[in-house]
């Protein structure tokens, strides 16, 4: 069993909505997994409890807004495919240090120093590059007020995702 560490931003209905649509279309993720940011990718260095003590013993910021005024499109690396991103303009840097946080003690040698951490919630994973660009496209404008105020560890197997336990920012 693998654990990872998730924001789930708190997204008005409207907002939820919209994002839960693309996703339907766009992401094979959407059913079971909520629009999230990735704070620990995949482990298997600590359990669900193990991932949780560690959260809990890392220097938090107090629960913080979080808006999201850009898409990106990017190319996976590990599934080929090309996703689209929702990237936050306030909140990147609390997210950031939350991420930079994590990856010490216990989790320090799971760092990808390969891959740059860009904070960000997947909204699309396409097979093309202009497929995820039309996506992108069909947004127009994005501002997008969340906040975020838990940290999650969830225990996944294959494609199944159970959250675990919540730390309080």
């Amino acid at each position: 069993m693998r654990t990872y560490l998730v924001a789930f931003p708190a997204f008005a209905a409207a907002d939820r909505e919209r994002i839960a649509a693309i996703r339907e279309r766009h992401d094979r993720l959407a059913a079971k997994l909520s629009p999230h940011v990735t704070l620990v990718f995949a482990t298997d260095v600590l359990d669900p409890s193990g991932l949780a003590r560690h959260a809990a013993s890392i220097d938090r910021p107090a629960p913080f807004a979080c808006v999201f005024r850009r898409t990106r499109v990017e190319h996976d690396p590990f599934s080929g495919e090309s996703c689209v991103f929702l990237v936050p303009d306030e909140g990147a840097r609390e997210i950031r240090e939350l991420h930079d946080a994590l990856y010490t003690g216990p989790l320090a040698g799971e760092l990808r120093t390969d891959l740059p951490y860009h904070p960000h919630v997947t909204i699309a994973r396409c097979a093309t590059e202009a497929d995820a660009r039309a996506v992108a496209a069909s947004l127009g404008k994005v501002e997008i007020v969340t906040r975020i105020e838990h940290l999650h560890v969830l225990a996944a197997a294959d494609t199944t995702f159970v959250s675990a336990d919540a730390i309080a920012l």
